[in-house]
């Protein structure tokens, strides 16, 4: 209802360029919700200290028809806290957002969520699942009408006075003759106002005809009083009433609901903001000029530097000049005023007028026919009000919204940009016309002071997915030179910068498969946002080219974008009817794509992303966790090598050090088994590494040859540390094969008495060095290992050369490490903490020098980007304190439970040591003392200090025979002695020790 009464005069305009004082009340009563859920959410990731105390949150969601709605839909209930299930993922982001913006398809999702209240919208689309059986637009079926525009615009001319006339087109070939035309006006009523499903059949023609035209009908019914309040209508009043029948069940009965009627409710929901763009048909205008318009429950205008003024939307359609309502003639003192303009179908209706292309088209195509069109699809144009005869061509722009009169007319604006002063109507198009398909703009206004921004995008760009262009776009509008508009900046640490983040390139995402994994923008304000040089701030041709806002961080963006992970949701824009399977599975892909796919790792970052801009205005410290999110490890070194070398590192440290063990036949495994499990791990780490980029492309050429070229190289480099430090004697072929003591410093302790083991005889022996296969295994472990978290950011043609220095640096690291057992007295016979480790750490401090340049990085140290070795540091460093700390919690928790003693038992192994001594002949059994003693102590030391038969051993190689406990089960009864019952501590000091083969002897 369309309601004319008089007001005291009154100024209904917002002309000071901040917030209205509805929107500040909606926001602040809105905190009080919003506050109390960011803090319960950070809790759930252990991040407190005061980060929460003042943390704005805004959604923007993308158009794309059906496919965006749904995919936002699942995205919406994935953070809505009501949602079964969703407390473990990010379920209370909902109720934690202060703003939510749309565009199209997203707006109604944002229209669903916001319009029924309380109500969960993933029960409220579940209600109407049969509904979208049907074409929003009865009779249109499926169509994609990709390239209309310009067909559109090719038809349109303009006159030398500006003023748009539609002429026909000889060219055309549907106009070249009336049988021709006829046919075409055969196929339009087919395809266009008759579904696919078979109801074109002869028998079910009259039928469809009469529910197309008995629906059409009651549109126009309900427009109707629009058109009586002389008000101008176009498509998008009909489009709007038929769409939001499909957003709101029962619409019927609240036909006059405006969007300003709607700011009496509680702020249960976050503030909804509808993005459209005007249009001036007679100007063309890119991305980079265009006019951004919002409206909210409150007022309707643009922040733009063309405008920057807002109306009440609860006046909008009132008569206005220069910013004040047209007086009443008879009363000086009181003002014509206009109510119910803001129908909320109208503006839904008009962020998605993208649709009316179609129709559009099907006007056009019509009023340039030689024959007559047909009596239905006549009659359906007569009810939209709109003729086919030839004098309506002029003039006429039903793909537009059309607000009017225009409630900016006569404004004088000193901004920057295309004025509406003279424009008696505003043209309005859908809110992703200019390519920027994402609402990121009222989001961006300092005055609202949002944090971070969860950004969806369904985009149709490539195969139905986005491309990243829409992104992109808007990284073009906020970075550009040739705006016609001022372009807003901010200042840091004395550098002015841009206030959008840099973005990849269409190119780049496509490559790197950017849309299977969210990606976070302007991290590092300091690295993230472009400058702006001196000299192009200076001399600059006009002062108004640039806008300084002070005391304003912008904030951080996660960006999210349609992907199949569960479900195959590149459906088409125009596609016009979903079965339930459809429905159901677009939304639990929606809920996948909020959800990063479910990764635990992407929630933990995205509660680190919630307080990083509030962390640098207050310069606190990120919770240390959070480092992890900063660094860069492309398939798990930190999180799986790293983790599991320091996990074995405390078990063994639990342990204590080794027990005596029995060595028999000691000697390296078949080496012919052992070189093709070598290619067996090799080929399952390549395929490992170039899957993590989930894609097939050049980019896994890189990763798999960079990947081989690391293992090879370590290889290399172990066999060359070993071949020097595996020195032979050439004397005595026995003594080739004998374990080799040597005596130690200390004064009581004397040469051994066995003389196959005596070496005090040699006297400076030929030495000759051996090449082993094992050795070249070792290296090839450690060079996966340490390329591990390089992966992809070591991925192109020009980083051959980093993936060798990879090997080097993780091969002789790795053959060094293992020595690190000895000084630690550990038990680690398999060397885990140095090959996976200290590799694992090597490899992510390398990542921060040698990554190249990407979307989510600026690279490591080479690239200029230092601070990411820092990041690397901290956070290996982080992980490392923490998986030691844990372990050893853990361990020291098992140990406690009855039957899961982490601990062997001391006293048995003394016991079976005691009777392996007993078994011995009475004379040699001071020489097995000091023989066991000494294997002991080789124990220790570990066996890499060893070889047999030429062939370095590796400990995880080794063949050794074990004491078996139950050959000596009659142990148990002995009593030993008080100081055999103690536990003893070796000291290298003590006992001989085996040396390494070559060793000089003393």
């Amino acid at each position: 209802m369309y309601v004319r009464n008089f007001k005291a005069q009154f100024t209904n305009l917002n002309t000071d360029n901040k917030l209205s004082s509805g929107e500040l009340y909606y926001i602040d009563h809105r905190k009080n919700c919003t506050q109390s859920h960011i803090k319960e959410y950070l809790n759930r990731w252990n991040i407190s200290n005061g980060f929460g105390s003042d943390i704005t949150i805004g959604l923007a969601i993308s158009g794309g028809g059906y496919r965006a709605m749904f995919t936002g839909i699942g995205v919406l209930s994935a953070f809505d806290e009501n949602t079964p299930g969703s407390q473990s993922h990010m379920g209370g982001l909902l109720q934690a957002s202060t703003y939510i913006a749309g565009i199209s398809g997203g707006l109604w999702a944002v229209m669903a969520n916001y319009l029924n209240g309380h109500q969960l919208v993933l029960h409220t689309i579940s209600q109407q699942l049969e509904s979208f059986n049907v074409p929003v637009l009865q009779g249109i079926s499926d169509m994609d009408v990709t390239g209309l525009r310009t067909k559109l615009d090719s038809v349109d001319t303009r006159s030398k006075t500006g003023a748009p006339v539609l002429t026909r087109q000889k060219s055309i070939s549907w106009n070249a003759t009336a049988k021709a035309s006829s046919l075409l006006t055969s196929s339009l009523l087919r395809g266009f106002f008759l579904s696919n499903d078979g109801s074109n059949r002869k028998s079910n023609d009259t039928v469809d005809l009469n529910k197309i035209l008995q629906f059409y009908k009651e549109l126009t019914t309900e427009v109707r009083t629009k058109r009586l309040a002389k008000f101008s209508i176009s498509f998008v009043d009909y489009w709007g009433r038929a769409l939001i029948r499909k957003i709101v069940p029962n619409f019927k009965k609240h036909e006059a609901l405006t969007f300003s009627s709607t700011r009496l409710k509680a702020p249960t929901q976050p503030f909804p903001i509808v993005c459209s763009v005007e249009r001036d048909p007679d100007t063309s205008e890119d991305f980079r000029s265009s006019h951004i318009f919002e409206f909210n429950p409150y007022e309707f205008g643009s922040w733009d530097s063309f405008l920057r003024h807002f109306v009440d939307l609860e006046y909008l359609g009132t008569k206005m000049k220069n910013g004040k309502p047209h007086r009443n003639s008879s009363n000086k003192n009181t003002s014509v005023c206009v109510k119910g303009y803001d129908n909320v179908a109208f503006v839904t209706g008009t962020s998605s007028s993208l649709f009316n292309t179609l129709v559009e088209y099907v006007h056009k195509l019509l009023t340039t026919m030689d024959s007559e069109p047909t009596d239905v699809i006549s009659l359906i144009f007569k009810i939209f009000g709109i003729s086919l005869l030839p004098e309506s061509k002029r003039i006429i722009h039903p793909e537009y919204s059309t607000v009017s009169p225009n409630p900016f007319f006569g404004l004088e604006v000193k901004g920057k940009g295309r004025s509406l002063s003279k424009a008696q109507v505003l043209y309005l198009a859908d809110g992703g016309d200019d390519g920027q398909n994402i609402p990121f703009q009222p989001l961006l206004i300092p005055h609202r002071k949002v944090d971070v921004i969860f950004a969806v995008d369904s985009t149709s760009d490539l195969l139905n997915f986005p491309n990243g262009t829409s992104l992109r776009r808007t990284a073009k509008r906020y970075q550009s030179t040739k705006s016609e508009l001022s372009i807003p900046l901010f200042q840091f640490k004395d550098v002015y910068k841009r206030i959008f983040p840099k973005t990849p390139s269409e190119k780049e995402f496509v490559s790197k498969n950017m849309k299977s994994k969210p990606i976070f923008l302007g991290c590092e304000i300091s690295r993230d946002y472009p400058n702006v040089p001196k000299s192009e701030f200076i001399s600059t041709t006009s002062i108004r080219q640039f806008e300084t806002l002070p005391n304003y961080l912008p904030p951080l963006i996660i960006y999210t974008a349609n992907h199949d992970y569960s479900f195959l949701s590149n459906m088409s824009t125009f596609k016009a009817t979903y079965n339930q399977l459809e429905v159901v599975g677009m939304v639990n892909n929606g809920y996948n794509v909020a959800t990063g796919g479910n990764s635990t790792e992407y929630l933990s970052c995205v509660a680190c992303a919630i307080v990083k801009r509030s962390s640098d205005r207050l310069n606190y410290s990120l919770p240390a966790y959070c480092l992890d999110c900063f660094m860069l490890d492309f398939a798990g070194g930190n999180c799986i090598h790293v983790v599991s070398g320091f996990t074995a590192l405390a078990y063994s440290y639990y342990l204590g050090p080794r027990n005596t063990k029995l060595l028999h036949n000691y000697r390296s495994s078949n080496n012919s088994n052992m070189i093709i499990g070598m290619c067996f791990i090799v080929y399952g780490w390549c395929g490992f590494i170039t899957g993590c980029d989930y894609k097939f492309s050049t980019i896994t050429f890189y990763i798999m040859t960079n990947t081989l070229l690391s293992a090879a190289s370590a290889g290399v480099v172990w066999c060359a540390i070993d071949y020097y430090n595996s020195a032979t004697p050439l004397e005595g072929e026995e003594m080739s094969r004998d374990i080799e003591l040597e005596t130690l410093e200390p004064e009581n302790i004397t040469t051994s008495t066995n003389r196959s083991l005596d070496t005090t005889k040699q006297k400076e022996p030929r030495q000759r060095r051996t090449l082993s296969m094992i050795s070249f295994s070792s290296g090839v472990i450690c060079g996966l290992v340490v390329f591990t978290p390089g992966g992809g950011y070591i991925s192109s043609d020009k980083s051959f050369w980093k993936s060798v220095v990879f090997g080097i640096i993780g091969g002789a690291t790795g053959n060094l490490a293992t020595g690190l057992k000895y000084y630690l007295k550990i038990d680690d016979s398999l060397d885990i903490f140095a090959i996976h480790g200290i590799c694992g750490i090597v490899g992510s401090l390398l990542v921060g020098i040698f990554a190249d340049s990407s979307y989510d990085s600026e690279g490591g140290w080479v690239a200029g980007h230092w601070v990411q070795f820092g990041y690397q540091l901290l956070g290996s460093a982080v992980t490392c304190v923490y998986v030691f700390v844990m372990s050893l919690f853990f361990l020291y928790v098992i140990d406690l439970i009855p039957g899961f003693h982490v601990r062997i038992d001391i006293e048995f192994n003394m016991r079976a040591r005691n009777n392996l001594r007993a078994s011995h002949h009475n004379d040699e059994l001071e020489q097995d003392k000091q023989y066991d003693m000494s294997l002991e102590m080789a124990e220790l030391r570990g066996s890499d200090w060893y070889e047999f038969n030429g062939e370095y051993s590796m400990d995880f190689m080794e063949f050794i025979t074990v004491i078996n406990p139950e050959d000596y089960s009659d142990t148990a009864t002995e009593t030993l002695s008080r100081n055999e019952s103690l536990p003893r501590t070796i000291e290298f000091e003590d006992f001989q020790v085996i040396r390494k083969r070559g060793a000089p002897v003393q």
